[in-house]
């Protein structure tokens, strides 16, 4: 046994890319339509000039995020994947 682990420091169990821990749950298609879908939601806001389109230019980045990443938060909080 590896003395790290016998005094304490759990090395072993620490993730040590992202993708080990969060992997992607997002096929292609819908990372392309989440980030076309958002870039439109980002100039729309822009437009705007109001609250509503600061929400929506958040949601757009939200979805750019989704696209860039292919990781999903609502797929994962369901457990869902489309990868």
């Amino acid at each position: 046994m590896e003395l790290a682990n016998r005094i304490g420091h759990y090395w072993h169990r620490v993730p040590r890319l992202e993708s080990e821990y969060r992997p992607r749950n997002v096929n292609r298609g819908e990372r392309v339509a989440s980030a076309v879908a958002g870039t439109a939601l980002i100039f729309f806001g822009v437009r705007r000039r109001s609250w509503l389109g600061r929400v929506l230019a958040a949601a757009g980045g939200a979805l750019i995020e989704r696209g860039a990443s292919g990781r999903c938060g609502v797929y994962s909080a369901l457990r869902l994947s489309s990868a």
